[in-house]
């Protein structure tokens, strides 16, 4: 089950690229297509995503060469130095790719936020090109071609991080998008509730399981395709057992701030490590569990104030631009708002990755 939770980062991609998808297919006729799509994806991203980079420097400044803080400020796994630059511009997969490197483990969980901005270059072009129909043809080529290029002896941190070679979870999230808008799948799929064979939820969770080895390689594809089934098992409310997960309040409120949480937990438990026991983090006896726990209450209280104070305000301004759509329609028909299941709003409004992330 260990490997299970391993694949957060697969499941944030798969919900991205459906919800992404959603909104760009929703919205394909507005005249400001590509303007309130990329503006309200900086207001979801950059202002809490700057302010991790900037307390990285000034605390950098103060404690960077203590080595009780190495794991936190040093070079990381590899022992290479990846430019603020690379940072700045959401390349600094590319750059840990080539270095075989994470980097400093404060920003190293930015590799995947940086897959997901390549993603949102390329997603709008994609869809105003090919439209719904051709929408899935292209995506399953894409798919294909990331699994082969996996399979055929990358070596397991190229498979990480690269973009092209994560690219099937967004993917299928894109195809989930359009499976969900399309009037005989919509059909096909209602007939499976109440239906005696195992439900698609099952299935889902069998694939993951499934998929515990060779995780790098095929086992992306099993994961995300997992996930796919997942989402369309939780969308049409398929699983009375999905259901009430959904509805859980501390897995939805997680949901909400995970973005903060995300971000934050490794620099506040490297910091929290650091301080208390000169340690990396690590639960070896019951005083580091009791550090790793204090970290815990520690981040979730920065992306407590995170959201309401920064994340919040900010969505909610960027949430005011409206796409116009012919007509001078400026009703927005966006995913994630109205289409969603109201418990499914909660769990992946905030999008983040938990583990990408």
């Amino acid at each position: 089950m260990a490997e299970v939770l391993t694949t957060g980062v697969d499941l944030f991609f798969v919900l991205s690229g459906f919800l992404i998808t959603g909104i760009l297919l929703d919205n394909l006729k507005a005249k400001n297509y590509f303007q309130v799509f990329y503006i309200r994806r900086a207001a979801r991203i950059l202002p809490v995503y700057l302010m991790v980079i900037g307390t990285y420097l000034l605390a950098k400044a103060y404690l960077g060469n203590h080595k009780d803080f190495e794991w936190t400020f040093g070079k990381g796994v590899g022992g290479a130095e990846i430019p603020l630059w690379s940072y700045l511009t959401f390349t600094q997969n590319l750059i840990m790719e080539a270095k075989k490197s994470f980097g400093p483990n404060w920003l190293g969980v930015t590799w995947s936020l940086a897959v997901e901005e390549q993603f949102y270059l390329i997603m709008p072009i994609l869809v105003l090109l090919t439209g719904r129909r051709r929408l899935i043809p292209i995506a399953l080529a894409g798919i294909a071609g990331s699994t082969l290029l996996r399979y055929l002896g990358q070596e397991w941190f190229h498979t990480y991080v690269n973009p092209a070679l994560r690219i099937d979870g967004p993917l299928t999230g894109a195809i989930a998008a359009v499976i969900v808008r399309n009037e005989a799948a919509t059909k096909l799929i209602e007939t499976c509730r109440g239906a005696k064979t195992v439900p698609l939820f099952l299935l889902g969770v069998g694939a993951l399981l499934a998929n515990r080895e060779n995780l790098s390689h095929l086992g992306h594809l099993g994961t995300s395709v997992a996930y796919g089934i997942l989402l369309i098992t939780a969308y049409f409310r398929l699983s009375p057992t999905l259901d009430r997960l959904l509805i859980n309040k501390i897995l939805t409120k997680a949901g909400t701030l995970s973005y903060g949480l995300y971000l934050f937990h490794q620099p506040i438990s490297g910091l929290v490590h650091g301080l208390l026991k000169g340690t990396t983090p690590q639960m070896k006896n019951g005083g580091d569990i009791f550090i790793t726990g204090a970290a815990l209450l520690m981040t979730t209280i920065a992306a407590v104030l995170s959201y309401k104070f920064i994340e919040e305000p900010i969505l909610r301004w960027a949430k005011a631009i409206k796409y116009r759509k012919p007509g001078d329609m400026e009703k927005s028909k966006e995913m994630d708002e109205k289409s969603i299941p109201i418990d499914m709003q909660k769990l992946i409004t905030a999008q983040s990755m938990p583990p990408q992330g």
